[in-house]
């Protein structure tokens, strides 16, 4: 089993211009920009019984599974075709060297929530429609994130 997928990553000097001028015209749902690693989703499915009991019911499922190198990041994106509440539990090895940044849907605002050092848990709403929630991911220190989509929509779900 290969614990992580080097082959997407490299050090970028100008990674952060890369976040500092999106672009919300175009509707993007899945990053085109990114310099990350993905690792095994068993090691994801591990927390998964724990997020369940946190969240208080079984419709959880794991998503997103990153590494985040120095001058990682993830571009803008909207994930609009898979609508839910998603739950993020992040490590970071150094205080406000990597950060969460999105769009706030109402005001337009554009907010950048840094990580703590240690572990973060984020919880946001992704919606199908418009105004969607632009949002991107970045980072100057090692960033492990384990992602999980709460009441994923799904063939019974989405007629509802």
């Amino acid at each position: 089993m290969s614990s992580a997928d080097t082959s997407t990553y490299s050090f970028q000097d100008d990674w952060l211009n890369k976040l500092d001028n999106p672009c919300f015209d175009a509707t993007i749902n899945i990053a085109d920009e990114k310099n990350i690693m993905k690792f095994d989703k068993r090691f994801a499915d591990k927390l998964l019984s724990n997020v369940k009991k946190m969240i208080g019911h079984d419709r959880v499922e794991s998503s997103g599974h990153f590494i985040y190198p120095p001058t990682g990041y993830m571009g803008w994106h909207t994930n609009h075709k898979n609508p839910c509440t998603r739950l993020y539990i992040t490590y970071a090895t150094e205080d406000n060297k990597s950060f969460f940044r999105y769009r706030d849907r109402k005001t337009k605002e554009i907010i950048t929530d840094y990580d703590n050092k240690g572990i973060t848990i984020r919880e946001f709403f992704i919606p199908k429609h418009k105004p969607y929630f632009w949002h991107c991911v970045g980072s100057m220190c090692d960033r492990i994130s384990f992602g999980f989509r709460i009441n994923p929509e799904n063939e019974f779900t989405k007629y509802i």
